[in-house]
């Protein structure tokens, strides 16, 4: 019974022509469930001895990515996801990206937006963990494919979707400057 069910809901989709929107977002679910290629990020932490480390910084897969993920130290975290938000949506206008999904709380966002041939899908990230203690921004790329990006590819994104750019930016809105 219940899979006739799901049949007739499945042909009143396709009646109505709504099959692509709910596939496009089953199909994002399942590419972010696959390994993600991290191609910047950047943590700062409030105390010079803190032990929090930027989780991805040697996953991105050669050293001309490491200077794209840094720790720095701050005399005061502050909530900077306004600013942090507001530098990912100029990123992504800029280029053209279409952003497909956000979340967001007090201290944290996810962005997902997917890239200009729809061949992956970005993740934009912020935390500012409780205790006030670390603040991270991020952005990591899932291939449809479920691989990560060879490094000739993230060299060719750094280039194509001005990395460099986005990193000097978010670096400063973390810090709320």
């Amino acid at each position: 019974m219940s899979k006739c069910f799901f049949l007739l809901v499945f042909l009143s989709l396709c009646c109505e022509g709504e099959v692509q929107e709910t596939t496009f977002t089953f199909d994002e679910e399942l590419i972010v469930q696959q390994k993600p290629t991290p191609l910047l990020g950047m943590t700062a932490v409030d105390d010079f001895s803190s032990d929090v480390d930027e989780p991805n910084a040697s996953a991105g897969g050669a050293m001309e990515m490491q200077r794209f993920f840094s720790t720095m130290v701050l005399a005061d975290l502050e909530n900077c996801l306004k600013n942090t938000s507001t530098v990912f949506k100029k990123w992504y206008v800029k280029h053209g990206l279409i952003p497909s999904q956000q979340n967001q709380s007090d201290n944290s966002m996810m962005i997902r937006i997917w890239d200009a041939d729809k061949n992956g899908i970005f993740e934009a990230g912020y935390e500012l963990n409780t205790t006030k203690s670390y603040v991270r921004a991020s952005l990591d790329y899932y291939q449809k494919n479920g691989k990560q990006l060879p490094i000739e590819t993230i060299k060719i994104m750094i280039e194509r979707y001005k990395l460099s750019v986005l990193w000097n930016d978010l670096t400063e809105a973390i810090a709320c400057e």
